[in-house]
């Protein structure tokens, strides 16, 4: 079961306000993960795993740092953060090809010499 942001074009309101509501709900998402004592903060944490491990985690901070500062998010900031996300989630795609490129070459290697 992993978490999930609702999808940004699924919230009410203008882009600024959608986009807002979506990052304050990642940061709700990250809460209890960020309250953890330092001893407690482990990959193999369900928290951490709940939240979908290294892209999820990574994700939802990415989404949450849209207006983190508590400044007034403009229009300029919603562009840049847009055009940031775009190259963040391209490259976690790109990621997860690789490692399915990876274990298919894997696995036609490993089944000739099993048999």
């Amino acid at each position: 079961h992993r978490v999930r942001t609702t999808p940004v074009s699924l919230l009410p309101g203008d882009r600024k306000e959608r986009l807002c509501a979506m990052a304050a709900e990642a940061r709700e998402k990250l809460r209890p993960w960020a309250l953890q004592p330092a001893s407690g903060v482990s990959t193999f944490n369900r928290l951490y795993m709940a939240l979908g491990e290294q892209e999820g985690v990574g994700g939802l901070l990415h989404i949450a740092s849209l207006g983190a500062d508590g400044g007034d998010v403009t229009e300029e900031h919603i562009d840049a953060f847009l055009e940031e996300s775009n190259a963040f989630f391209d490259g976690v795609f790109h990621t997860v090809n690789q490692f399915a490129i990876v274990a298919a070459l894997t696995f036609t290697i490993s089944v000739p010499l099993a048999v």
